[in-house]
């Protein structure tokens, strides 16, 4: 019983933890680049140049990311 709660536990610590990590990206962007959501948060991003569903209507090559 003992195994059982601790396992749950520490399953339930690292679920929040990887939970809270931030996905952040360091693309070593030029110092004047500003981050859109950092001035404008409301603002929704949404980017379509991996797929179909896009200004093209096909994928752009060298958007494989």
């Amino acid at each position: 019983m003992v195994k059982c709660v601790s396992s749950f536990l520490l399953f339930s610590l690292l679920s929040v933890q990887a939970m809270s990590a931030e996905n952040h990206i360091d693309l070593h962007q030029p110092k004047d680049f500003v981050d859109i959501t950092t001035v404008a948060p409301d603002v929704q991003v949404d980017m379509r140049y991996f797929s179909s569903h896009n200004f093209i209507g096909r994928p752009i090559k060298g958007y494989n990311a």
